[in-house]
C-alpha cells in the first residue's frame, strides 16, 4: 500500500488544494483511490506557492 499527499490546482476554480492518494495491491490486482481536497487558505496557499512547506505549524 502506498499513500501520497501534495497540492493541486484545479482547472476552472481559484485556489490550492490539499489532496491525497492512494494505491494498495494483492500482487495480482491493484486498487487506487483519492481522498477528499479541501482549499487551502490564501496565506497558506501563497506562502506555498513562494515555496513554504505544509509542515512547519504557522497560522494564516
Amino acid at each position: 500500500m502506498g499513500t501520497e499527499g501534495g497540492v493541486a490546482e484545479r482547472e476552472g476554480v481559484d485556489g490550492l488544494y490539499l489532496v491525497v492518494w492512494a494505491a494498495v495491491t494483492d500482487g495480482d490486482r491493484v486498487g487506487r483511490g483519492a481522498g477528499p481536497s479541501l482549499r487551502l487558505p490564501s496565506g497558506v496557499a501563497a506562502r506555498v506557492r513562494e515555496g513554504a512547506e505544509l509542515g512547519p505549524r504557522w497560522t494564516t
